[in-house]
């Protein structure tokens, strides 16, 4: 989430992260069919006047992008794990 206004500071460092309670103000929509692929699904989050406590942060404050970054490593490696017997194939080739 945005958390530094500031325009002169780097885009990463603009985000934070934070934990939020599902609430009557956070609506959650779910995408499928992205690329192509029907199992290949993402969500949209909508945030609409939520509080947030100072303890929900995670990691520093206007820190997110260094969060983000640590969690997508697994994300990326199981992501692509499923590729790589097809990709070896279309190689060999």
């Amino acid at each position: 989430m945005r958390t530094n206004p500031d325009e002169h500071a780097a885009p990463h460092e603009r985000l934070s992260a934070l934990v939020i309670d599902l609430c009557l103000a956070v609506e959650v929509k779910y995408l499928y069919g992205l690329m192509g692929t029907r199992g290949g699904g993402t969500g949209r989050v909508v945030f609409r006047d939520v509080k947030v406590p100072k303890a929900n942060l995670v990691g520093p404050l206007h820190g997110g992008a260094l969060v983000f970054d640590r969690m997508m490593i697994p994300e990326r490696l199981c992501s692509a794990a499923p590729c790589t017997p097809t990709r070896r194939q279309v190689v060999a080739r």
